[in-house]
């Protein structure tokens, strides 16, 4: 081929129009209309697995309960992914035990996983004394997994905490996670390269805006590391072990 025109429509319902009037070649088709855009078009779909993490963000810096490592633990129980999955992202996906996705070097798929146990995430909740809830605030980008906000939402209230939602375009999203101003955030980081480094550097790197403000200068120490060692396997046991103690240990993220 010559080229490739790459036309950025942020609107969901104009990419398919436009699509469907032939002005685009290809189509990444959106949950809302998955449906019935697979089934039209049913001989032109391909499938394949991407290297993407999706993952709920908890901004521990800001004063409050979040700073409680059990109210982290809780909220990731009382999630059913299984659900979200199944009902509102059309089984496109697969359930995450850590930060790298499979395919990509340092995946680890003996990593326990999470389970949904709403008994456990209530018991949590009561053990860091917070068993009659409390109100967090969560930013979310108008027209964009605006359904998993509302699952996210329903499915905290189980356990006394009720999220306000608050809807902003995407420059206003940005700026609000930039400046701390949210306490927990639905995001989804797509791999730039195939390699390990590229998680854990723009994710959890003191300096990075994707944190939320967390950082920890040995995890920096360590990734550091890792991206100077020539090879992949001394890098990584590196990453694998940081891995278990973000997620696990220090439960920075909850992975989705």
């Amino acid at each position: 081929m010559d080229g490739v025109h790459v036309d950025i429509v942020e609107d969901e319902n104009t990419q398919v129009l436009k699509f469907k009037t032939g002005e685009l070649d290809v189509l990444y088709p959106p949950l809302a209309q998955y449906d019935d855009l697979v089934k039209t078009y049913a001989t032109n779909v391909y499938k394949t697995a991407d290297m993407s993490y999706y993952r709920i963000d908890f901004n521990i810096k800001r004063k409050g309960p979040l700073q409680d490592i059990r109210v982290r633990q809780a909220i990731g129980y009382a999630i059913n992914r299984d659900q979200i999955l199944a009902k509102i992202l059309k089984g496109q996906g697969y359930l995450a035990k850590g930060i790298f996705p499979p395919g990509l070097p340092a995946y680890n798929a003996t990593l326990p996983g999470f389970s949904y146990d709403l008994a456990k995430a209530k018991q949590l909740m009561k053990d860091a004394g917070y068993a009659d809830g409390f109100s967090l605030e969560m930013v979310m980008r108008s027209g964009r997994m605006e359904d998993e906000h509302l699952a996210f939402q329903e499915a905290l209230k189980q356990i006394g905490i009720t999220v306000n939602l608050t809807k902003v375009d995407s420059a206003t999203y940005w700026q609000l996670l930039g400046a701390g101003e949210t306490d927990i955030a639905y995001r989804n980081w797509y791999a730039d390269f195939a390699d390990p480094d590229n998680f854990m550097a723009p994710l959890f790197h003191t300096g990075t805006d994707s944190s939320m403000g967390w950082a920890k200068p040995e995890y920096d120490a360590i990734i550091d590391k890792a991206a100077k060692l020539t090879r992949m396997s001394e890098r990584i046991p590196l990453y694998q072990d940081l891995e278990k103690k973000l997620i696990y240990q220090d439960v920075v993220q909850f992975p989705l």
